[in-house]
């Protein structure tokens, strides 16, 4: 299989890229990879993505890879390198796996890992909000709509706040309500001094694609609810997140004041990369699914949640249910935040209400709800039902105040133009 000519010509020019330049070498990262997936098959080009994957520690996947390629090269030195390099990925995943499962001490006592998470018991009908909080709701979103704010406009504000609150990215509240506005296409006049320090991405260019694919999943997911009969499968849930992370997948990020590759596995969960994931805070270490199991717990969660889209149950308590079962195990390498988030807004959506948004004000308590509902084990979703339902109300609220202080600025700019330009004229008269 040959590449196009278009295809031939980026692939030979991503080799002229500055390897000191971080965040062409992520594009020409992502660049091989979509190439593979369009030529599978192609042996220099699947070296290239192996070597690229391996020296950013993703040896599983890029042994796999090797794998493949020999199967196409049958070279007997290549072969003796294979097997010293299968013996060296097979040791440090089992010891990597044995000291996740074991060394269970380190972690909070109430964040280990509990196996078949996804059979917690589903929200009770008595867990859900009073009558008279969804009525200030619909009415807030109704003032929100006739004041002009359109869906597509609060989508685009759920992008930037779901991204920010993972410490992604973050603009400031100009650039915040300018891409809220207007979307996050053809946006190359938004300097990359509008990214906050609140972001591991300082470029926004990255940024903005990143937004890009944020946007395209939750498209998705109208999409997908746009048949009656659609039911959750951990193929969906691939896909989603394949869509959600596609410029993740190898950034350029800011640690530290230091700049460096990051790559992250997409549309694949984590059982496949061999990885295991855990967060500290400063209180707390939660310890999520070992590897090993996430398939399983996975699929058990598409059917759980299957079975409580058929209950009539508050959508704001199965927000609650799908946000700690899916968090809790963790299913990708990054990612599973944003996903959880998209995936809670099902029920809502049902309802015609618009999408879970938890911003930046509401992160600390955000992740407390999460924890207290991992650490209760017992069913209760009540104080994450409400988190979740006051982060939302209160997004509404924030974008509304945004956006007429935007509109504000933007008529006191136009006012003190207008003022120079009557200047400039009695000037002229004189």
């Amino acid at each position: 299989m040959e590449l196009s000519q278009d295809d031939a010509k980026d692939f030979l020019a991503s080799f002229e890229v500055d390897p000191s330049d971080d965040i062409k070498c992520a594009a020409v990262g992502r660049l091989w990879e979509s190439l593979l997936q369009k030529y599978p098959g192609v042996p220099f080009l699947m070296l290239r993505v192996a070597d690229m994957r391996w020296s950013l520690n993703s040896r599983v996947t890029a042994y796999a890879m090797y794998l493949d390629l020999q199967r196409v090269l049958k070279d007997s030195s290549f072969s003796a390198w294979l097997q010293k390099a299968r013996l060296k990925v097979l040791t440090e995943a089992v010891n990597t796996l044995r000291t996740y499962k074991t060394n269970t001490s380190i972690y909070t006592p109430s964040q280990r890992w509990r196996p078949n998470v996804a059979q917690d018991r589903l929200p009770a009908s008595s867990c859900k909000l009073q009558h008279a909080e969804y009525v200030v709701f619909e009415q807030l979103w109704s003032r929100l709509t006739s004041s002009g704010i359109t869906l597509s406009t609060y989508l685009n504000y759920h992008c930037l706040e779901t991204n920010a609150i993972e410490s992604v990215l973050q603009f400031n509240a100009p650039a915040t309500a300018k891409l809220t506005l207007e979307g996050f296409s053809n946006q190359a006049g938004i300097p990359d001094l509008s990214l906050t320090s609140g972001g591991i991405v300082r470029d926004h260019g990255q940024a903005l694609s990143i937004l890009q694919d944020t946007r395209k999943a939750m498209d998705e997911i109208y999409k997908l609810l746009e048949n009656p009969a659609f039911e959750l499968t951990i193929e969906t849930v691939c896909h989603l997140h394949k869509i959600l992370m596609r410029t993740n997948h190898i950034l350029a990020v800011r640690v530290r004041a230091n700049s460096m590759l990051a790559l992250t596995h997409v549309g694949v969960t984590r059982q496949h990369c061999a990885i295991n994931v855990s967060v500290a805070g400063k209180d707390v270490k939660v310890q999520f699914c070992p590897f090993d199991s996430v398939d399983a717990e996975l699929t058990l969660f598409c059917s759980r949640f299957n079975e409580l889209m058929r209950q009539d149950v508050d959508p704001f308590a199965a927000a609650a249910w799908i946000s700690h079962v899916f968090v809790t195990i963790h299913p990708f390498e990054d990612g599973n935040g944003r996903l959880s988030r998209l995936l809670a807004s099902i029920p809502l959506l049902r309802k015609q209400l618009p999408p879970l948004t938890v911003a930046i004000p509401w992160q600390s308590k955000y992740y407390h709800a999460l924890n207290w509902t991992r650490a209760n084990g017992d069913g209760d979703y009540g104080v994450l039902m409400k988190l979740l339902f006051e982060a939302t109300q209160s997004a509404m609220e924030d974008l509304h105040t945004l956006l007429t202080k935007n509109a504000r600025a933007q008529q006191i700019q136009m006012e003190d133009l207008d003022e120079e330009f009557d200047s400039e004229e009695v000037a002229m008269d004189i």
